[in-house]
């Protein structure tokens, strides 16, 4: 079954390091038959003794399957938020509660292509879903990082609004 893309879930990986293949390992590990997430934001940290690499802060790896469409299908169908996972998109930033200025560009620039692909997708964070059981993931005001997206904001102009709105960790 395909279902049109509602929501972009915005999660953290709740530790200081991490990318695609370790988190794919991590939840192998669990049991689940996948990654969780369509896509990870890496910090610039892949491994607890990693010291932060610049060139690796910011990219955006793809976990499960996507086309970058306006539907969810039966291969990118993640496992990211119970009950959401039909028609949704998992996001996970590398991270516990600060992230890098290259992580929130990142974010920021995903979440504009969604919303020319389909500009009713709602942006959440996991802990605004009702099935988050009290979680704080991802740790940062997305209701304002909504607003910042949804406004007109120069892509000039959107580092320092940025910067001078969301906590920062590494290069800040």
């Amino acid at each position: 079954m395909i279902n049109r893309i509602k929501n972009l879930i915005i999660h953290c990986s709740v530790s200081n390091f991490r990318d695609v293949p370790s988190i794919f390992s991590w939840h192998l590990s669990r049991g689940w038959r996948d990654i969780g997430y369509n896509l990870v934001i890496t910090n610039g940290v892949i491994n607890s003794d990693d010291d932060y690499v610049y060139k690796l802060d910011g990219i955006i790896q793809k976990g499960r399957e996507l086309d970058f469409d306006a539907y969810v299908s039966k291969e990118e169908k993640a496992a990211h938020t119970l009950g959401y996972n039909e028609n949704s998109i998992g996001i996970c930033l590398i991270g516990k509660k600060k992230f890098t200025i290259d992580q929130y560009l990142s974010l920021y620039h995903v979440c504009k292509v969604f919303k020319r692909i389909n500009p009713d997708i709602q942006i959440k964070g996991h802990y605004e879903m009702s099935t988050s059981k009290g979680k704080t993931c991802p740790n940062f005001d997305v209701a304002h990082f909504r607003t910042i997206i949804e406004g007109h904001v120069f892509e000039d102009e959107i580092r320092n609004v940025i910067n001078e709105n969301f906590p920062m960790s590494y290069n800040d």
